[in-house]
Formats: structure tokens, sequence, C-alpha cells
């Protein structure tokens, strides 16, 4: 992809952007009594997650779309240092998440024990993304079911997530991290249609930009809030990564080797 540099420094600029002014609309945006809203800066945000949407689509629509199906590990083998560095930085910090999640329920003798279980489904997405990363680092096939852990656990999170975040009146105290955990849970969905050779590359580079513009942006909503932090940090910087892997059509790594994973490539029309 032509475009990915500018890709990936457009996201990255819009979030931080994102972050800035979503911490100064929750410094000025609402009474300091009450919580609820005032006349404040709202609709910045707003207009930049428009511009950002329309920034990315427009350096993605001269992207040609796939002609022929291609495999998980073609597309996304790594080499180099920083790109798995920060796949790696990304998992650990999600899997720092969930034992954090789990070691504040244990140390509070009043917390009701099943609290524990979406630190526990963390851990476990966590430990599935890095048999998924440890396959793009060696560059071998991995089985295609591990990608749908993933999207699994976000479908759980966005679930939980909202039904915690839906007794507050407020919608624009809680829309961010509900945004951002759909970004992530279309990123990872559109990551795991290429273990089953039947995507795109120019869908993912979208979902993947825009999860880390949102993820950036929810972290303003994480102070004091540790868990919270490191999950969105680590759904930033694992989009980032993925949004780097993207590969060009006919693209083969050096040195790509076939685990006895390998599934053979299956007729499938575009998603």
């Amino acid at each position: 992809m032509n475009q990915k540099p500018a890709l990936t420094l457009t996201a990255l600029l819009c979030g931080i952007c994102g972050f800035f002014l979503r911490s100064y609309h929750n410094r000025t945006g609402y009474e300091p009594g009450t919580g609820l809203p005032r006349n404040g800066p709202f609709w910045p945000l707003l207009l930049l997650f428009a511009l950002a949407a329309a920034a990315v689509f427009l350096l993605l629509r001269s992207t040609p779309k796939d002609r022929a199906p291609c495999r998980f590990c073609t597309r996304f083998a790594t080499c180099g240092d920083l790109v798995p560095t920060m796949l790696m930085v990304g998992d650990f910090l999600l899997a720092a998440s969930g034992v954090w999640t789990v070691a504040a329920v244990l140390r509070d003798p009043n917390s009701n024990p099943a609290a524990m279980v979406p630190g526990i489904l963390t851990v476990l997405c966590a430990a599935a993304l890095f048999f998924v990363i440890s396959g793009c680092i060696r560059q071998v096939d991995i089985p295609r079911n591990l990608l749908l852990v993933p999207v699994g656990y976000y479908v759980i999170q966005l679930i939980l997530n909202y039904r915690s975040y839906s007794v507050n009146p407020v919608l624009e105290r809680y829309y961010v991290e509900i945004l951002a955990l759909a970004a992530l849970l279309l990123t990872f969905y559109k990551l795991s249609a290429f273990a089953f050779v039947c995507a795109q590359i120019r869908q993912l580079a979208l979902c993947a930009a825009l999860a880390v513009i949102v993820c950036l942006t929810a972290l303003a909503d994480c102070t004091g809030a540790m868990p919270q932090a490191l999950f969105f940090a680590s759904g930033a910087l694992l989009s980032l990564s993925i949004l780097m892997l993207c590969r060009p059509e006919g693209f083969t790594p050096p040195g790509r080797r076939l685990s006895h994973f390998t599934n053979h490539e299956e007729d499938s029309t575009d998603v």
C-alpha cells in the first residue's frame, strides 16, 4: 500500500489530537458537583472523528481490492524489530490489564468473585494472541480458529461494558469507550477473515486506523483506572501494528515457512 506511511501518521496524529480534545472536554464539559454536561466544547471531538474517518477513507480509496484469496501468514508475516516489539508489548499490556483486574478483585474482600471473569477472559485472549503473534514473527501458518478468540472476546467486552455504562444517562461520558470497543471488534473481525482466506486488506486497514484513533482518544477517560488505561493502550498498539503489517497483494516474505497447520486455500468472495 503506497498510502501506508501517510495512513499511519494520520491515525497517530488524529488519535493524539483526540486525546487532548477529550481531556479538555472532561475538565470543562461537566458540572463539578453533579457531573451533568453543560455547554462546552463537545462538538470539536465529533468533528475530529468525522474528518479523521474521511481522511482515512480518501487515503484508502485508491488502494485496489484483492483480486485473489491470500493466506494470513503471507500478508502478516513480519520481520525486523519494530513491529514484532510493538505486537509483543501490546499483547503484554492486554495481559497486564486482565491480571490487574483479577488482582483488584482478590484484594477486595467485599467484591463479587464474578467480577474476575472479564480479567480472566482478558488473560486468555492475550494468550491466544501470543500464539498468533509468534506465528507472524516465525512466518508460519497458525490454527485459524485462534483468530476467532479475540473476536469473541471483544464481543463480550462490548456487551459487558455497555451494560455497565448504560445506567449512566449522560451518553457523553462513555460513548468514546463504546466506539473504541466497536472499532477493536471490527479490526479483529476483519483480521480473522484472512485466516479463512476471504478478506480485503483495504477494509482491515480502514478498521485498524479508526481503532488507533478512538483507542488513543479513550485513554483520556482512564484517569485513575489503570486496567482500562492498559486495555486501551494495548488496543491502540495492536491496531497500529496491524495497520503497519498490511501487505500489498502478491507480497511474499523472504524465507517464509509453512507449518503443519497449513490449510488449503478455498474459494471465497469479498467480505
